[in-house]
Formats: structure tokens, sequence, C-alpha cells
């Protein structure tokens, strides 16, 4: 009870600060905006909306899980999950974060997974997208196809060992459990409903952009403090958001530095997609277990990249 009411304070004192930095700073805000709106209709709605509203037919028509079958045993020896965690973690393995965990939601609404298993299935199905580390990352802010591709691959290897140590915490929750049958083997009838896909496909890009705009001006806020150090900005804008902490370390740092910071930022992911898949799976996930995911692809995702550049690659 005191722990809920000095979370509760600490939440307002955080809500008061945040409303007197953006009314302080509301030009930088402003600016960093538009930038976040511009990111959401020239990027995010293009190419997200049409895989929300085709995973949202995939799933309702029990379609996802006959294309998964065939993929089920590999992807569960090596994330070690059951078969009802394959398709979500598909899915966020080739179009990224939230999309994962979007997919993931519609399980937890039919109460198919507990807690603990949502929390590392959404960390399993969480990596950064391909094409944003490849084409952004990679080739546009390191001019290396290379070291974008490597990225990706460092960040989905970060995601299976900290799924692993996550199942491995919670392994005795998980055994204890009641699991629902397979969803790789009931029968589905074929039933297609675009226009309810389309209107949770809509809702659920209203929250993404969302933060996507609110984030981006926080982070603008972040950037355009000059009297703070540029360690600290850099840092910090990478927290919230990837994207614009990403521009400022490759623009200021040589690019095995960067490569390191880099690791560690996309790692986390960004307080934007953290709360872009948290607003998917509500609260029927485990947000400590969630976050502590998180901080693990992070740590493990500077390790290897440490390592990575002590041998010379980069």
């Amino acid at each position: 009870m005191i722990l809920k009411k000095h979370a509760s304070l600490f939440l307002i004192s955080v809500t008061i600060a945040l409303l007197f930095v953006f009314l302080v700073f509301s030009s930088s805000a402003s600016n960093s905006a538009k930038n976040g709106i511009y990111l959401c209709i020239n990027t995010v709605i293009p190419t997200l909306f049409p895989i929300l509203v085709i995973n949202g037919l995939l799933i309702s028509s029990g379609a996802a899980y006959r294309i998964t079958r065939i993929l089920a045993r590999p992807i569960k020896k090596i994330y070690g999950i059951d078969e009802n965690g394959v398709y979500p973690t598909l899915i966020g393995l080739i179009c990224g974060a939230p999309s994962g965990c979007i997919a993931l939601s519609s399980m937890l609404e039919g109460n198919y997974i507990n807690r603990e298993e949502a929390s590392m299935l959404a960390v399993n199905s969480s990596p950064m997208s391909f094409s944003f580390l490849y084409a952004t990352v990679g080739i546009r802010m390191l001019g290396s196809i290379q070291l974008g591709v490597l990225l990706f691959f460092i960040n989905v290897i970060s995601a299976v060992i900290a799924g692993r140590i996550l199942q491995a915490i919670t392994v005795k929750k998980m055994k204890d459990c009641h699991h629902a049958p397979s969803l790789l083997h009931q029968n589905y009838h074929m039933s297609f409903s675009m226009s309810q896909a389309i209107s949770d496909a809509a809702s659920k890009l209203i929250s993404i952009c969302g933060a996507i705009v609110f984030f981006s001006s926080l982070s603008g806020i972040v950037i355009s403090m000059s009297k703070i150090p540029f360690f600290v900005r850099a840092i910090t804008a990478m927290f919230l958001e990837v994207t614009s902490g990403a521009q400022i370390i490759c623009d200021s740092m040589p690019t095995n530095a960067a490569f390191l910071y880099l690791c560690a930022g996309c790692g986390w992911s960004g307080a934007s997609i953290i709360c872009q898949c948290l607003s998917s799976i509500h609260k029927k996930a485990s947000l400590g277990l969630f976050l502590i995911g998180k901080c693990l692809c992070s740590l493990i995702c500077l390790v290897i990249g440490t390592m990575i550049n002590a041998i010379g690659i980069i």
C-alpha cells in the first residue's frame, strides 16, 4: 500500500515536471513534434498499417497458425517457447516492434498464455525492424550496409538470450500455469472480416503514432539543451526515441564508438517503442519482467558489440 502511494506521488511529480518542460521549451517541442508527425505520415502509417490489417485477417481466420506450423519446430527450439508463441515471435522477427506485440495481444485476449509467458514473448517479438536498422541506421546514418545488417542480427540474438533468461526466472510460474490447447492444431473457419481488421488496425495505429510524436518531442527538447553535456543528451535521447538519438550520435562520433552506442540503444529500442508494445499488450503482461528483458537485451547487445569491436570487424 505504501509502495503504491509512493509510486503514485512519483508519477504525479514526473507528470508535472514534464508539463513544465514542455511549456518552457515549447518551440523545440513543436519542431520535434512536427518531425514525429512527418515520420508517422511518411514512414510509419504507409508501412505499418497494411501489416496490421493483414495481421488481423490472418489471426481472425486462423491462417496465421497454419502458416507458422511449418516453422514451428525450429523457432520453438531456438527461442525455447511453446507453439502458441511461434506466430508473434515470427511476426516480430520479420516486421519488428511493435508488430509482434500486436500479434501477441490477441493471444492474451484469448487467455492462451499467462502474464509471464507474455512478458517473455514480448521481448522475443520486439526487436528493431530489419528495414530500420538496414536502411535508416546502416545506410543513412553509418554509411554501411554491413553494419546495419550486423546490428539487426545482434538485436535478434540478444532477444533470444534475454527471452531464455526470463524463461529461467519464471520457469516455476510457467509450469504451474494451465496451458490452453495448441493453436496450431485447432480447426478454424476461414472467415475474413476486412472492416473489423481495418478498424482494429486504425485504433492501434493511433496509439503507436501518439507515442512516436510524444517521445520525438521530448527527445528534441533534450537534444536542444546545449548546456547539458553531449554524452548525457545523446544517451537520454536514445533512451527516449532511438531515431533522433542515433542520428546525433552518428553525426558526432567515429563509427566504432557510435556502433557501441547503437548496440545498446537498439537493444533497449527506446521508450517510444516500449510504450507502443505495452499499449498493445495492455496490463495483461508483467511490466516488470518486460522491462527487465529489454534491459537485458541492451546489455547483451553492448557486450556482443564490444566483442566485435575488439576483434576489429568494425
